[in-house]
């Protein structure tokens, strides 16, 4: 089984939002106008349009992407709301499925989050470190050219050079 054209998906998501035209599309969708036009230069619906339709407008992805040779009843607004009990059931059970995937993949993105802020935190730290052993660093070596300092005139006090001085 085939499926139905870019032309033919492109012009049922018009009919069945009920805009004007491509152009007025994309404000419904929650797209750019430089989307519309990458998909009819690539010839293909991305699938997020029709997961937006089916769940912003209640168009059933299925007869969007049906073959061209069935005929597809576009619906009104009023058509929209009046669903069968049956599809009230089944819109609802994919809704609660929908919602508990949501969830659980906010609940993953704060995970994500709390552990992005605890190494953010770590690393402030160990930065906060480095820049103390750095300073600690720094003042060993003022001390150590303090010392080596002390030594030479120790040596010249002394009248014997540096390397035989035994100052250490």
């Amino acid at each position: 089984m085939k499926d139905a054209s870019f032309e033919t998906v492109l012009k049922r998501l018009i009919e069945g939002i009920g805009v004007k035209n491509a152009s007025s599309l994309g404000p419904a969708l929650g797209i750019s106008s430089q989307a519309i036009s990458d998909a009819k230069k690539r010839g293909s619906i991305p699938t997020k349009w029709i997961f937006i339709a089916s769940t912003k407008y209640g168009l059933k992805p299925e007869e969007l992407l049906a073959p061209e040779n069935e005929s597809i009843p576009v619906a009104s607004g009023d058509d929209i709301q009046r669903v069968t009990r049956q599809e009230n059931f089944q819109d609802s059970s994919s809704l609660l499925e929908l919602r508990e995937h949501l969830r659980s993949l906010r609940e993953a993105l704060e995970a994500e989050q709390k552990e992005r802020r605890e190494i953010s935190m770590e690393n402030r730290q160990l930065h906060k470190e480095n820049a103390e052993l750095l300073r600690e660093i720094g003042d060993l070596r003022a001390q150590v050219a303090r010392l080596e300092e002390r030594k030479n005139r120790l040596a010249v006090v002394s009248e014997q050079s540096v390397a035989n001085s035994g100052v250490a």
